[in-house]
C-alpha cells in the first residue's frame, strides 16, 4: 500500500529552486541557461536559448491558526519565459525551421517546458510535497503585457499555478 506524501510548509524559494533544476534536468540544460529572476525583461545572459523563472505576486488563500502556528495557503504564479536566438544570420533557414526544428526549434522548448512543470507535484529529497497540489498551466495568470525582446529573439510566456503552505509565525513583530 503506498504511503500518503506529507504537505510541508514550504517557503517559496524551495518551490522555485526545484522548479529550476526541474525545468535544466528535462531540458538537459546547463545552470546558466535557467534562471530565476524578479524582472520583468531581464538581460540576456548567453547561448541560443535562455528561460526565466519569474515569481508573481502571490494571492493568500485561506488561513489556518493551531498549535501557536499560523498557517497560509497561497496562490502564486510562476511565469516562465522561454526566449531563443532567432537564426537571422543564415539566410537559407526560413523562420518556419526556426520554430519547428526538432532539435533546436522554439516550440519544441516550449513543449519541453510544458512536460517538465504540468502537473507534477514538487518534492523535497524525503519525498515530502513542497505544494499543495501539482503545478497547473493557468493562462489567466499572465501578466497583460508582454515586453518587446527585440528583432533577433522570439519567446512565449507561460504561467503556472503554484498552490503552497506558508507557515506564518504569528510572534514575529515589524
Amino acid at each position: 500500500m503506498p504511503t500518503a506524501l506529507s504537505v510541508l510548509s514550504s517557503p517559496v524559494a524551495s518551490i522555485l529552486l526545484w522548479a529550476k533544476s526541474q525545468v535544466q534536468s528535462i531540458l538537459g540544460l546547463n545552470k546558466g541557461q535557467v534562471q530565476l529572476t524578479l524582472l520583468e525583461n531581464p538581460p540576456h545572459f548567453g547561448g541560443d536559448k535562455e528561460i526565466f523563472l519569474r515569481p508573481l505576486d502571490l494571492v493568500p488563500g485561506e488561513t489556518t491558526d493551531g498549535a501557536g502556528r499560523l498557517a497560509v495557503t497561497v496562490v502564486r504564479p510562476l511565469l516562465v519565459t522561454i526566449r531563443s536566438r532567432g537564426w537571422t544570420d543564415l539566410a537559407d533557414v526560413a523562420a518556419d525551421n526556426w520554430l519547428t526544428n526538432p532539435a533546436l526549434g522554439h516550440l519544441q522548448t516550449e513543449e519541453a517546458v510544458l512536460s517538465a512543470l504540468t502537473d507534477i507535484l514538487p518534492t523535497d529529497a524525503a519525498g515530502n510535497a513542497l505544494t499543495v497540489e501539482p503545478l497547473h498551466l493557468n493562462p489567466s495568470m499572465l501578466p497583460e503585457k508582454s515586453p518587446n525582446d527585440g528583432v533577433d529573439w522570439g519567446q512565449s510566456r507561460l504561467a503556472f499555478e503554484m498552490r503552497y503552505i506558508s507557515n506564518v509565525d504569528p510572534t514575529v513583530l515589524f
